[in-house]
């Protein structure tokens, strides 16, 4: 056991090291001197603990958010997270509600960060993750753009979602109609009794990466009505998208 901890370290040690560079598991396992399948069996454990990311078969593994979370200093996507703060408190004092941003890994959701422009919205987010994909607006939009493999490998662990947490989609037919209609239109939705969610994708060089949301009081909807709020989302997810497309990171 303490030796596959030592070798974990190392490959999370050299993956840091290569600032924001991905690494392919043939350069880890030639690099730290380790047979490929305990490589490969040790990288695959730790992305599914989130300590790492695999960015494809072809590019290899980044950091995770997990590693972030313990290093005590930078972020999980720090860079693009440097350009979307400011678009999204721009966004959230603008309207008066709460923006996030949040990405998924496995079955968890990942909060970036966030911004409350209306200090009657009694909303925390202070922990890493949420096992709430099926939820909220933001997870539901991210579980849309799953790939058909990491959402056969969600319902597998989750199973459907109870009546209480999405009763459009407690059948497995009815959930991916339901995701096929989200990316269709461009943004997904929550209600509760004093909340609406409306998530949009933000997507990097033309590749899904982000949730973005706002969650509105419905005593403000009869003020501003709901189409103000989707589209005011929608253009500051296009901001984002734009802006982060223009920078080569993928850390």
């Amino acid at each position: 056991m303490i030796k596959v901890i030592d070798k974990a370290f190392k490959i999370i040690e050299y993956i840091a090291s290569r600032n924001d560079t991905s690494v392919a598991p043939g350069e880890l396992a030639a690099a730290l001197k380790l047979n490929h399948p305990t490589c490969i069996r040790i990288l695959k454990n730790m992305v599914e603990l989130g300590y790492l990311v695999q960015i494809s078969r072809q590019k290899g593994y980044v950091l995770g958010p997990m590693s972030f979370a313990i290093a005590g200093g930078k972020r999980y996507m720090q860079t693009q997270i440097d350009i979307a703060e400011p678009i999204i408190k721009a966004c959230a004092e603008e309207t008066k509600q709460f923006l996030l941003l949040a990405v998924r890994h496995k079955e968890r959701r990942y909060i970036l960060c966030s911004h409350n422009g209306n200090s009657s919205l009694n909303i925390n987010v202070n922990k890493l993750w949420y096992d709430d994909l099926y939820e909220f607006a933001s997870g539901r939009l991210l579980l849309a753009y799953a790939s058909e493999d990491d959402l056969a490998w969600i319902l597998k662990k989750k199973g459907l979602p109870s009546f209480d947490e999405w009763q459009d989609a407690i059948a497995e037919k009815d959930m991916n109609n339901i995701l096929n209609e989200i990316r269709k239109v461009g943004f997904a939705t929550n209600e509760s009794p004093f909340h609406v969610g409306i998530a949009c994708p933000i997507f990097v060089n033309e590749v899904f990466t982000f949730a973005l949301s706002i969650t509105v009081d419905k005593s403000d909807i009869s003020k501003k009505s709901l189409e103000f709020y989707l589209n005011k989302i929608k253009m500051t997810a296009k901001s984002i998208s734009n802006q982060c497309s223009n920078i080569n990171t993928v850390g």
